[in-house]
């Protein structure tokens, strides 16, 4: 036991150099073995940076290349954007609809356990269900303009005499 004590001394006193390591000086030492690969570091310095400048981080993807002006577009290509861009509003409007009355049909389910004794938990449950009702009334509209739209273009396309084919999804 005796020999066990001096051994425990010097095994604490060899490893307290090491232990002292602050977290920055390790941080810095790791920066400088990065530096060495020429990988670049990116800090949340540099982050700050580029959003004060107004810039993206060099790590974000490039934003797509910008559409031609209407102007110089090919035809073909304006129908096609147009025509894309209408079935995009038409699947929005589906999601949301669709969104709504998952809502709706939770509300009208209610098998929330919450606020059981409550005695004005049946009004407010009823003004969130009206609520929800209306909600999906105007996602509906709002579902039938877009589809509306969609078939306003295709009925603007035939009177200008624009091949069928340009408006369908590739």
């Amino acid at each position: 036991m005796s020999r066990l004590v001096p051994l425990t001394l010097l095994a604490a006193i060899a490893a307290g150099p090491v232990a002292a390591q602050s977290l920055g000086e390790v941080a810095a030492r790791t920066n400088k073995e990065r530096k060495g690969t020429g990988a670049k570091v990116y800090t949340n310095d540099d982050l700050r940076d580029a959003r004060s400048a107004g810039e993206r981080p060099a790590s974000a993807a490039a934003p797509a290349a910008p559409s031609p002006p209407p102007a110089t577009m090919d035809p073909a290509q304006r129908w096609r954007r147009d025509a894309k861009a209408r079935r995009d509003a038409i699947a929005r409007a589906e999601a949301d609809v669709a969104a709504v009355q998952a809502r709706l049909d939770a509300l009208l389910v209610d098998r929330d356990p919450t606020n059981v004794l409550d005695p004005n938990r049946l009004q407010t449950l009823e003004a969130e269900r009206a609520k929800a009702m209306q909600e999906l009334e105007a996602a509906k509209e709002g579902l039938a303009k877009a589809r509306q739209d969609l078939e306003d273009l295709e009925e603007e396309a035939r009177k200008a005499g624009v091949p069928p084919g340009w408006l369908r999804e590739p």
